[in-house]
């Protein structure tokens, strides 16, 4: 299945990487990292980033990974893990149970996520990207929206997370707003 974000076709026994490595969460818990590795360790070595990974590890890696059942079961354990964490009730379920409180928004120029992710500065994206990480934790309805400046290509990102998920993509031409020009290449 071609994924929109992602610029090729994973097989179907493989497509909820896309889904892992669009959830930011591998920033903060490491649960995967040992199976990231396993997919391309070279990659993986370089960016620390699933998403990177996956755009640059080649088909015949890919096609072996299917045929390799030590690795389908740790992505399937992966997989159950992820489950169990989305289905936990976060404080904010528990202590506002009734509230209808609907999405709030959150405004920085920059978030400071992690390494893989150079899309900070400084000391404002650092207390950002912990904000982030404390509703993620709180479980709090929260979006994290930046409009980042490259000085290169002028692009903007847009960084959506809505209950503990975070999905960064990068627009290469701010009037368009779908088709190829939207890349998950992050802004250096």
């Amino acid at each position: 299945m071609q994924h929109p974000y992602l610029p090729r076709t994973l097989p179907a026994e493989l497509e909820i990487l896309v889904e892992f490595a669009l959830d930011l969460r591998w920033i903060w818990s490491h649960a995967g990292d040992a199976l990231w590795q396993t997919i391309a360790p070279e990659i993986w070595e370089r960016t620390q980033n699933p998403w990177m990974l996956l755009q640059n590890v080649s088909k015949d890696r890919l096609d072996a990974l299917v045929q390799d059942q030590t690795f389908l079961s740790k992505l399937e354990e992966l997989k159950q893990e992820r489950i169990q964490y989305y289905k936990q009730d976060g404080w904010f379920q528990c202590e506002y149970p009734d509230c209808q409180l609907g999405t709030v928004a959150y405004f920085s120029m920059e978030y400071g996520l992690g390494e893989a992710l150079p899309i900070y500065a400084g000391g404002l994206g650092i207390l950002a990207g912990d904000l982030l990480k404390s509703a993620s934790d709180l479980n709090l309805p929260l979006v994290g929206i930046a409009f980042c400046i490259n000085r290169v290509t002028l692009g903007n990102c847009l960084m959506h997370k809505v209950f503990s998920r975070l999905f960064i993509l990068i627009m290469n031409r701010p009037a368009c707003l779908s088709g190829p020009h939207w890349t998950s290449r992050a802004i250096a």
